[in-house]
């Protein structure tokens, strides 16, 4: 058993060499994927979060919070409501804002804001290694006091 080798990164399965048409190489090794570019890492940083650690006038143990861009427009929502109301989209002082696995948290706006503000952060870096002007992804895990 080995593999057939296009010129583009892709392989294939093949059970002997003769298998291998025009354009490809054998390879009697499973090929090594490339490694993925900081572009590709950034892009899927966003996709899995932030872990925050809260402590202040809250604690929560270290939590995965969503950056994906849906999450990221529930967060401006509230965000420029506060800036524009001092109260969340409801007109309340106190939001529910979920983790990534759904659990509920409650937030007063100054801590929302500075937890608005961390993710807004970690997406921006991401965003600039994404476009090229950064040369390094953010921490993947932050303790924030609120």
């Amino acid at each position: 058993m080995g593999y057939a080798i296009n010129g583009v990164g892709g392989w294939r399965s093949v059970d002997e060499p003769a298998e291998v048409i025009a354009g490809e190489t054998y390879s009697a090794t499973m090929p090594v994927p490339p490694a993925l570019t900081l572009a590709q890492q950034a892009a899927q940083a966003v996709d899995a979060g932030l872990s925050i650690a809260l402590s202040g006038s809250i604690s929560l143990a270290e939590t995965l919070f969503a950056t994906d861009p849906q999450t990221q427009s529930w967060i401006d929502a509230e965000v420029t409501s506060i800036l524009l109301n001092g109260t969340f989209v409801d007109g309340a002082s106190t939001v529910q804002w979920p983790d990534a696995t759904g659990a509920l948290h409650d937030f007063t706006v100054p801590q929302f804001k500075i937890i608005a503000a961390a993710v807004g952060a970690y997406v921006g870096v991401c965003r600039k290694c994404i476009i090229g002007s950064a040369t390094a992804l953010p921490p993947a895990s932050i303790p924030l006091t609120v």
